[in-house]
């Protein structure tokens, strides 16, 4: 009995070193503007949670801390950093909202409005399978594209083009 339990003991702390060689404990948001009017920059929102967890002698547990958010503007081809790698080797991230937002001028009477689209938390969750979403807005596409990547910063990298 006491082998058995050293032994499922050892598997565990094996597989949870293993498993945090590939979690995600950073990520990173870049922009892309395609088109022959792109803009220059984007203001995108992250709502996300911090998850720590704790190995020790049974019961191991899990806890996440508050919903944070942050907002940055990100320039045409420069990438923003929202969560870094923390010290803490058993911490890692779940996003639950992206929000991009962009000004648009109306071609005739020269306004300018807001338009804003945010990615939710099974859209971002299904770009670990697919790696990219489009969405058709009416005159603009957005998509999300998410890198496949070795290290444990995850880039996102949103790309806003005019609708032919």
């Amino acid at each position: 009995m006491k082998k058995n339990i050293t032994f499922f003991l050892a598997i565990l702390f094996t597989l949870a070193s293993g498993t945090k060689v590939f979690a995600q404990t950073s990520f990173s948001i870049m922009y892309q503007a395609e088109g022959t009017t792109p803009k220059p920059s984007i203001k995108v929102t992250a709502e996300y949670d911090i998850t720590t967890c704790y190995l020790t002698t049974p019961p191991s547990s899990c806890v996440s801390g508050p919903l944070l958010s942050i907002s940055k503007y990100i320039s045409n081809g420069q990438t923003a950093l929202y969560v870094s790698t923390s010290p803490n080797p058993l911490e890692s991230y779940t996003i639950h909202k992206l929000s991009v937002g962009w000004s648009v001028v109306d071609p005739v009477n020269h306004l300018v409005y807001k338009r804003e689209y945010t990615f939710n938390r099974e859209q971002i969750s299904d770009l670990s399978i697919t790696g990219e979403l489009s969405v058709n807005l009416g005159n603009d596409i957005i998509r999300l594209k998410r890198s496949t990547t070795v290290s444990p910063n995850v880039v996102y990298t949103v790309v806003l083009n005019k609708n032919p």
